[in-house]
């Protein structure tokens, strides 16, 4: 009868809600095969080196929506015009004075979105024939509300990609299941 229908629900939610994860936005630079090259820092150590801040604060766009800059349209992110790598930086003559030693924009300066997500589980569990058989019936949904968490953000000045979001946390994901017991 109805008490049947409307016994043995249970509903499991778990929330995540968490800042995005810092991103440091590199130089792109690498040891040159012909030479030693010294890099900003004058230390020989170029893969660390960041890119040089051109404005006093990067400019954020709202992520997952296009954005069209130099004639470019892409999912920016953050705006790739905002920064630079001076051209002197990547050459092998290039040996920085020490008022000139940098190694660009601090560690970690900017974060990526963060991460909004709602996983739901709906159980049903029916006693049958005396309770000497039981079926429990579950549903579950990963990313119940399909929300957009984007996860990949291009952070190295040598990518055709810099300053873009190139991937996602994936779409909703529903799977059912029934498991009988005696």
């Amino acid at each position: 009868g109805p008490k049947g229908l409307t016994k043995g629900w249970t509903l499991y939610p778990v929330f995540t809600a968490q800042t995005g994860t810092p991103l440091d936005l590199v130089a792109g630079l690498t040891q040159n095969a012909v030479g030693s090259l010294p890099g900003p820092s004058g230390a020989g150590d170029p893969q660390l080196a960041r890119v040089q801040m051109l404005t006093s604060s990067i400019q954020f766009y709202a992520p997952g929506q296009s954005t069209t800059i130099n004639g470019k349209t892409g999912l920016y992110y953050f705006n790739p015009t905002d920064v630079t790598v001076p051209a002197t930086w990547k050459s092998i003559a290039y040996i920085p004075t020490a008022d000139q030693r940098t190694y660009g924009m601090c560690r970690n300066c900017i974060h990526a979105p963060g991460l909004i997500n709602l996983d739901l589980a709906i159980a049903k569990r029916t006693l049958l024939f005396r309770e000497r058989l039981s079926s429990d019936f579950r549903i579950e949904a990963f990313n119940s509300l399909n929300h957009a968490n984007l996860t990949g953000i291009s952070t190295s000045y040598s990518s055709s990609l810099y300053g873009q979001v190139t991937s996602d946390a994936g779409p909703r994901v529903v799977q059912m299941a029934l498991r009988l017991q005696f």
